[in-house]
Order: structure tokens, then sequence, then C-alpha cells
């Protein structure tokens, strides 16, 4: 128990110098302990990336997840989706996405009940499928399949998706090239639901070697059009075209932060999260030498603000960014837990409110190095459903499951 108490104090102190640097002030720091679920898998890409959405809120306010599982999932089907109706008690799996493995992950959005996802196959392909809840069955009926890109030469990988107020639909991906050992930022559209999805011809960025792929990418529904937040290398971008463009025109683009050395560990240049509220305002969390990383859109003014750090050097990696009604909450891990800011004030200050603590290893035999976080986008009711990803004894890769209230 001596590691665990060590743990304790450090976590501590770290939270006790963090909200005097962001100028906090809190009575009471509300500590959460986890339960376990039995959702397990061998991939260590369980629930990522983080620019990725992977858990959503229907209307009826049951809680819906994708996981990847691995080798534990359905044959020649890794990714799988989760619904609980029980307040996160117990998880069922719903629907299996056939053709992925251990590598695939997906991205959606939910809208009116209905789910739209982009994923990665298990040959290279990205594809996307349209599902509709059933809120009187809690069951889940196949809308649409499509392909979204297929190369004999590339191969896709790191999907995201929106929709414009159009009606038309935007992918964006990486796609490689075995050839020429290149990545490249790509971006499809699909303009309706009867017609299949097509190559804008642009790409987000510069290609970068295939072996330092450190780029993505997140599509964002814009009033009078789309943007698309993403990495290049060492630096965060903004690109963004009106509805009524041309679908082959240049993107409008702004450079809105750039690291310094020395980088973070980041080979996918993911670790970022991003919510948009209902005024319109774009809320971006990640990451820069453990500190986090926060970034503003004003939708009022039009104008990205300057970045800020919200916190001191915690070793920070993973975030989540989560909208409550007017609440926007950041989840980031803190040391091997993980910690809960929010504003009431659309992110102009912040409060550090919770600390989410996992059992000590001594007593679990658990290995809690890489602590994922997952959270919906948006919730609608009276806490966040919110998950942590562990190794147990066992070398399984799990979840532990708190709920959140705002």
């Amino acid at each position: 128990m001596k590691n665990n108490h060590i743990t304790k104090i450090v976590c501590f102190f770290s939270c006790i110098f963090f909200i005097i640097e962001i100028g906090v002030v809190r009575a009471e720091i509300v500590e959460i302990s986890p339960s376990d679920t039995a959702i397990e898998s061998t991939a260590t890409r369980m629930i990522s990336y983080r620019h990725q959405e992977h858990m959503w809120q229907t209307d009826d306010s049951t809680t819906h997840f994708i996981v990847n599982q691995g080798n534990l999932g359905a044959q020649n089907a890794s990714l799988t989706l989760f619904s609980s109706f029980d307040d996160g008690e117990t998880w069922t799996a719903m629907r299996s996405l056939f053709n992925t493995n251990e590598q695939s992950t997906s991205d959606g959005i939910l809208v009116d009940d209905e789910l739209s996802l982009v994923y990665s196959t298990n040959t290279g392909k990205i594809k996307s499928i349209r599902l509709q809840y059933n809120n009187t069955s809690q069951a889940w009926d196949t809308v649409q399949i499509d392909i979204v890109f297929d190369s004999t030469s590339l191969s896709g990988l790191n999907p995201t998706i929106a929709n414009d107020t159009h009606g038309r639909s935007w992918c964006t991906f990486i796609s490689r090239s075995n050839v020429l050992q290149k990545s490249y930022l790509r971006i499809f559209q699909k303009p309706d639901s009867n017609t299949d999805w097509q190559d804008t011809g642009l790409i987000l960025g510069m290609a970068e070697s295939f072996l330092t792929s450190e780029m993505s990418a997140c599509p964002v529904a814009m009033p009078n059009g789309i943007g698309v937040v993403y990495t290049t290398q060492n630096e965060i971008k903004w690109a963004y075209r009106e509805n009524n463009w041309p679908v082959e025109q240049e993107w409008d683009e702004e450079l809105l932060f750039i690291h310094q050395p020395p980088y973070a560990n980041d080979p996918y240049g993911s670790h970022f999260s991003v919510a948009t509220d209902e005024t319109g305002n774009i809320h971006v969390a990640t990451i820069e030498k453990g500190k986090l990383l926060y970034l503003r859109y004003d939708s009022q003014t039009d104008t990205w603000e300057t970045a800020r750090s919200l916190t001191p050097n915690l070793r920070i990696a993973y975030m989540q960014t989560t909208l409550a009604g007017d609440n926007l909450l950041i989840f980031f891990n803190v040391l091997s837990n993980a910690g809960v800011l929010q504003s009431h004030d659309n992110g102009d200050t912040f409060l550090f409110s919770h600390l989410l603590n996992h059992p000590p290893r001594l007593v679990t035999g658990a290995t809690y190095s890489m602590p994922r976080i997952e959270t919906p986008g948006r919730v609608f009711g009276e806490y966040i459903p919110t998950v942590q990803q562990y190794i147990d004894k066992n070398d399984v890769q799990r979840l532990m499951y708190f709920a959140v209230t705002p």
C-alpha cells in the first residue's frame, strides 16, 4: 500500500499546484472511484484516437460506445458497438463492424438518434455506415453502407466525419502510399444519401514520411460551411470552406499553434479533442510539454484566440472535451488517474472539480500507465459516462467506468 500512498500524495500536490496556477478557488474536489466493465480487448487501440468520437447518448439517455476488441471481438470484426441501458452497470454488444481488425479505428456523429460512422478496414479501405436507433426495441437498424475510399496502391486510416448544413457529409483520413513512402491527409465528400463518396482532390498540409505520419484531422460543422482542425508534424492548423464554394476550391487556412521541442510522443498527431457548443464556439483541448493546452474559436468575433495552458506539467497525454448543457468539461489524465476541469462561461475560466481514482496497482496487479479516457462529446442526462483504459494482471486491455455528475 506504500506506493499507492505515495501516488495519492503526488496527485494531491499536483492538483494543489494546478489550482494555484490557474487561479481556481474550490472548497472541495470530488473524488470518484470506478466500477469495472466486462468489456475486454487485445487491442491497444481499444478506444483510440482522442480526436475521434466513440461514445454517444441517444434521446432516451442510453449510452452507446464503439470499442475495438481486437481478437476478442467477433471473427473478422474487431470494432463492436456496445450499448448500456442501465447507466453503465452492464454493456451489451449490439453490432459488429466486419472486415475490421485491431488496427481499425472509427469516428461517428449522432443526429436524431441516427449514427453515422466511418472506419478503417483490415484491407486499408475506409467505409461508412448509417445506423438508426429504435428506442422502443432498443436496437440499431442499418440504413446504408458505403465505401468511402478503396485503392490498390494506397491504404486509408484514421478517418473522421462531419455533416454540413446543406446535407453533405465530409470525411478526412490519412492515405498512405507504399510506393512513394508518403502519407497524405485527404478530404472526401458525399453530396447526399443517394450519391457515392467523392474525392475532392484536396490535401491538408504537406505530405509526410510513411514512417512518421504525425497528422490527424477533425472536421467541424459550421453555420455556413465546414471547418477542419488538423495537425501536421508539430503544428495545429484550421482549414475552412463556405457551403457555396466549388468542391475543388482550396480551403482557407490558419496556423493556430506551433509545438516547441522536445516534442511529445504522438505518432499520429491525434492527441487533441474538439467540441462545438450551441453558440458555435469551438473548444480544442490538447497538450504541450505535459500541460493541458486550450484553444477556442469565438463565434462572435469569428477568430481563434491565442492558445493558453490550463495546468502545469502533470504529464498529461490524454484528454476529452464534453458539453453538458452550458457546461464545458475537459477530462485529462493526472499521472495515471483522471481529472476534470469545468467551465460555466464558455471557456473563459475553469474550475478543477473531480479526481477520478483507480484502485492501487499493488491490490489489482493492473497497469495504468496508458490512461486513455473516453466520454461523449455531448450529454443530456444527469451524469457523464466516462471510461478509462487499463491493462489487467492477465495482460488484457479493459475499461473501468465512472459516472461523473457535472
